[in-house]
């Protein structure tokens, strides 16, 4: 069964649109992962943290750079965070996922040494 859900989330400094996909693609669970929907600019990093609703859950984590597309049409992302169909059992099917996304600073130039 293929299927994705996704959660929009936007950040209010630059109205960037992220997309928390939630995915039923993998075999015996789904998998998670953040997609941006933009031109192309800053590069962006992203760690992700999914914990159940039971105190002492077992709490999964995932961080990677986030890919960009210009538009979203059943698109696939090179990693994803695997979550086990039994991890949202034990959850009563509900889970906590939080999301930061972190711009990286601008590479910096690399001053000419060479004698001109």
């Amino acid at each position: 069964m293929l299927f994705c859900l996704f959660h929009v989330l936007l950040r209010e400094e630059d109205s960037r649109v992220f997309l928390l996909l939630n995915g039923g693609d993998v075999p015996k669970g789904r998998s998670l992962s953040v997609v941006c929907v933009a031109a192309a600019g800053e590069a962006e990093l992203y760690t992700m943290a999914v914990s159940g609703g039971a105190p002492g859950a077992l709490s999964l984590s995932a961080s990677g750079s986030v890919p960009r597309v210009r538009r979203w049409v059943r698109y696939r992302t090179g990693g994803f965070l695997f979550v086990p169909d039994a991890y949202w059992r034990a959850s009563g099917g509900s889970v906590s996922v939080t999301v930061h996304v972190k711009k990286l600073p601008p590479p910096e130039l690399e001053e000419d040494t060479t004698a001109a």
